[in-house]
C-alpha cells in the first residue's frame, strides 16, 4: 500500500517488511528485550510509525521472541488512518489508539515508550506560533537590529 504524507509518498509493504526483518536479524539477541512486552508508539501514523510498526510486528511473525510483544500505535489521526495500518487491523499484537498527546488520557500499561509524535510541518508551526505571540510594545523593540525575514 502507498500512503501520501504531504508531497512524500511512503510505500509500505514487502520492502518495509523485508527491511524490518533485516533490522531484526542484525539486532540478534537485542530483540529479546521486547519479549512479552508492551510498546507505546506515539505518532504511530507518521513516517516513523511507518518504520517502527513493521519492525515490532516482524519480531512476532519471525518468531524471534519467546513471547509476542504488543504494539500500541497512538496518534490523533487527523489525516485519517493510513492505508498501511489496514493490513495490521485485527491482529492480537497491534492496537490503534486515537488521542491527542497534548491532552490528559488513560493509557494501557506499557513497558517501552517510543515518542515519535511531532508537528508535521515545523516551519508552519513556527510561523503560526509567532503569529499568535503578543506584539512587543514600541519601547521594547530594538532599533539597532534588522527586522526578521519572513519565512
Amino acid at each position: 500500500a502507498a500512503q501520501r504524507l504531504g508531497d512524500l509518498v511512503v510505500h509500505v509493504g514487502d520492502s518495509l517488511l523485508h527491511a524490518a526483518a533485516t533490522i531484526a536479524a542484525n539486532l540478534g539477541e537485542a530483540n529479546k528485550r521486547f519479549s512479552g512486552k508492551s510498546i507505546l508508539l506515539t505518532g504511530g501514523a507518521g513516517i516513523l510509525g511507518t518504520q517502527f510498526s513493521p519492525y515490532f510486528l516482524s519480531l512476532n511473525e519471525e518468531g524471534l521472541l519467546d513471547r509476542p510483544c504488543t504494539l500500541h500505535c497512538l496518534d490523533n489521526y487527523l489525516r485519517g488512518t493510513p492505508e498501511w495500518m489496514e493490513d495490521f487491523k485485527g491482529r492480537d499484537d497491534f492496537r490503534i489508539l486515537k488521542a491527542d498527546i497534548t491532552k490528559p488520557m488513560e493509557l494501557p500499561h506499557c513497558d517501552f515508550v517510543i515518542h515519535a509524535a511531532s508537528v508535521a510541518s515545523p516551519i508552519r508551526a513556527s510561523i503560526k506560533a509567532q503569529a499568535n505571540r503578543a506584539p512587543k510594545s514600541p519601547s521594547r523593540i530594538r532599533k539597532d537590529r534588522p527586522p526578521m525575514a519572513e519565512v
